[in-house]
């Protein structure tokens, strides 16, 4: 299964654009330690960081 981010062809430029629209979309904010590249991983590591900051900002 192909849930590594880079086997899906995320680069740095496509794993910033997909930051910046997640924060758009569900109206939030990482924390600048959350978008360094080395912290998602997988789809499930992406995932789990949004529902822990949508349990937050409810």
């Amino acid at each position: 299964m192909l849930d590594h981010l880079e086997d899906l062809g995320v680069n740095s430029l496509s794993y910033m654009r997909a930051i910046v629209a997640l924060e758009e979309e569900f109206g939030f904010e990482f924390e600048d330690g959350d978008m360094s590249a080395g912290r998602f991983v997988t789809v499930a590591d992406v995932t789990a960081s949004v529902e822990k900051r949508m349990r937050v900002n409810v």
